[in-house]
């Protein structure tokens, strides 16, 4: 998946980018701050997203975002719907009696939690600069 966003901050490889939608202008002003009324997004709620590699990119960049989408999925359904089987497991295995449902069900869905969270970090996302459309100012 392809997004356009604009370079807000860069520290060594990484960094922070804000996501345009889909109606915001492609063609924006420099957003380091000077020309705000240019910019027509909301700062009071910006849509922050960490990227992993910036390549060249330089705060006020206009760049396009390369975005994992299977990575995304999985890590998705790890740590959402994993947990939630394994609850409705543990739930099922107590057999009707209350208090084996609430020990199966808590059992099952803190071994689900602890592995979502370990498989989490493993199949993290990676979100990177495909390419800079529009720099916001040449380098010196």
């Amino acid at each position: 998946m392809y997004r356009k966003a604009i370079v807000k901050r860069v520290t060594g490889k990484s960094g922070w980018v804000s996501l345009l939608d889909s109606n915001e202008q492609t063609t924006t002003a420099c957003s380091s701050g000077n020309q705000c009324s240019s910019c027509h997004m909301d700062c009071k709620k910006p849509n922050l997203v960490f990227v992993d590699e910036m390549l060249d990119a330089q705060e006020g960049d206009l760049v396009e975002l390369y975005i994992q989408n299977g990575s995304f999925l999985f890590a998705t359904m790890i740590s959402l719907l994993f947990p939630l089987l394994m609850l409705v497991i543990g739930i099922l295995l107590g057999r009707g009696v209350l208090y084996k449902q609430f020990i199966f069900g808590s059992a099952f869905f803190l071994i689900a939690v602890a592995i979502a969270y370990l498989l989490d970090k493993r199949f993290k996302a990676s979100i990177q600069v495909s390419h800079i459309i529009e720099r916001c100012y040449e380098k010196e």
